[in-house]
């Protein structure tokens, strides 16, 4: 049996295997610019949730502060309020301390007018 080399089949042949070749490293570039997308996504979600949580923790670092802030506020206007109040009431302890103080010596001065007069009013009976 003899055969015949047909050139059309060989090139036929190397340009279907070229082609095969061609194909598979088309397909592995594929999966790897798949692969490396993937990994870039992760790196992304990663890098987001890190982002998220230091805003996370910023935020309450920053509500934190506020919160001391408003409290110390808070204290310190109870502490005035207080203070004022207990000058309001040391005021008003002295108003009724000097009018106390101003019935007694009227009082007193009272007593002594009203003993002059009973002294005088007995020796005007004695007299």
């Amino acid at each position: 049996r003899c055969t015949t080399v047909n050139p059309d089949k060989i090139v036929a042949r190397e340009y279907e295997a070229e082609r095969k070749k061609q194909r598979e490293a088309d397909i592995l570039a594929r999966k790897q610019r798949k692969a490396a997308l993937l990994k870039q996504k992760a790196a992304w979600a990663a890098e987001d949730e890190q982002k998220k949580n230091s805003d996370v923790e910023v935020r309450k670092l920053r509500r934190s502060a506020i919160a001391v802030t408003n409290r110390e506020e808070k204290e310190m206007q109870n502490l005035a309020r207080h203070l004022e109040v207990d000058a309001r009431k040391a005021e008003r302890v002295a108003v009724v301390q000097s009018r106390n103080q101003g019935q007694e010596e009227r009082r007193k001065a009272h007593d002594a007018t009203r003993g002059q007069l009973s002294k005088h009013r007995a020796s005007v009976v004695a007299g």
